[in-house]
């Protein structure tokens, strides 16, 4: 029929024909298919390398000096972020209940004292060693413990009471809301904060614990001034007098000391 167009030799003259190798046989496809091949076997034979390892402060370190400074580093950011718990607990402690022991004089001095601790932290090791040493802020360890513990147990009675009583009337004084759906919820939120804050700070007692001993056990501390590890023991106790308490009030079921007084290694 007129019009109709051989099409068969234009499209064998537009294919390609695939290379031959010397003994005749077409190579293109065999050799992608090795290629590919060699790329599965490639990605299952890698291994993504340790993070934690890689990044451990003391397999960084050039020599043992470096690995000193670095542990007593991280034992002075521990004690860092205890004593800024501190300072914002006896703040909160002073709004909430006028403790008469804090007044004015103890906030200004417990400011000065952190903002004093963040300069040491970009010190060389001596002035570490010196703030590790200072006993000022840990002489209140013991009752920003027991003003955590008391928050949290205000916070639980008063959702225990709203939770239990049909008619409740919202506290004039409040902002938590003007319905009593509004007020329970900011009730729940509270709770659960205090338990929170109550739970990161016994964390951080945890971690300070464990630096302590990282830096003695290595050996890090030989050669160096005794009294470091004895003032460290110092700020533990304090920590430790109602750290067992703090841990009954978050995990019932996971309740340990923080410290052992006695024994010679006590952490």
């Amino acid at each position: 029929m007129e019009g109709n167009v051989d099409t068969t030799g234009s499209e064998q003259h537009n294919e390609r024909p695939e290379p031959v190798s010397a003994s005749g046989l077409r190579t293109t496809s065999s050799n992608s298919a090795l290629r590919r091949r060699d790329k599965r076997n490639d990605r299952r034979n890698y291994h993504l390398p340790d993070a934690l390892e890689s990044l451990h402060p003391l397999k960084e370190a050039i020599n043992e000096d470096r690995a000193r400074f670095v542990a007593i580093h991280m034992i002075a950011i521990s004690l860092v972020i205890i004593d800024v718990w501190t300072l914002n607990t006896v703040k909160d402690a002073r709004c909430r209940a006028k403790p008469e022991f804090i007044g004015q004089d103890v906030l200004d001095r417990l400011e000065l004292l952190s903002r004093r601790e963040l300069v040491c932290l970009e010190v060389e090791e001596s002035g570490i060693l010196d703030f590790l040493e200072d006993l000022h802020t840990s002489q209140y360890y013991s009752q920003m413990f027991q003003f955590r513990i008391t928050f949290y147990r205000i916070a639980q009675a008063d959702l225990a009471y709203a939770h239990s009583t049909p008619n409740l009337s919202i506290p004039e004084d409040t902002d938590y809301g003007k319905t009593q759906q509004q007020y329970l919820a900011q009730l729940i939120l509270n709770a659960a904060n205090e338990k929170q804050k109550l739970k990161s700070l016994i964390r951080e007692c945890r971690t300070l614990r464990d630096r302590i001993a990282l830096l003695y056990e290595s050996g890090l501390l030989d050669g160096m001034n005794g009294s470091i590890l004895a003032e460290l023991k110092t700020k533990m106790e304090a920590l430790h007098e109602n750290f067992r308490e703090a841990c009954a009030e978050v995990d019932p079921l996971h309740v340990e000391d923080l410290m052992n007084s006695s024994s010679p290694n006590w952490w």
